[in-house]
């Protein structure tokens, strides 16, 4: 095999290695690292509810913060947004990003 292609593929297999290093190290940062402060799931809950609104068009009140709960075994925060004719729920984690469910119909 010739030097300089050798060299190449060298190249390309480190490049590669540490790429999934720094992926796995970062995997393990946020899955095993400190949970997302209050504040910061709030925060990060208020930005998921805004996109839900405006993707399902909900009109009419915006719902507000009613209750925040925090799960220790999960290190998962679950907000329940709250108004007149919606009922919101975000679940918040550092590890698996946020997700959003209605426990009633949204108009």
């Amino acid at each position: 095999m010739l030097p300089a292609l050798k060299t190449y593929y060298r190249s390309i297999a480190l490049t590669l290695v540490v790429g999934v290093l720094a992926l796995a190290i970062d995997y393990a940062r946020k899955c095993y690292g400190r949970p997302l402060s209050r504040q910061e799931a709030v925060s990060r809950g208020q930005a998921r509810l805004e996109r839900f609104i405006k993707s399902h068009r909900v009109t009419g009140d915006l719902p507000l913060l009613a209750e925040e709960q925090y799960e220790q075994d999960a290190k998962t925060w679950l907000l329940t947004y709250v108004s007149k004719t919606c009922k919101v729920i975000v679940m918040v984690d550092r590890c698996h990003g946020d997700d959003v469910g209605s426990s009633t119909a949204c108009q």
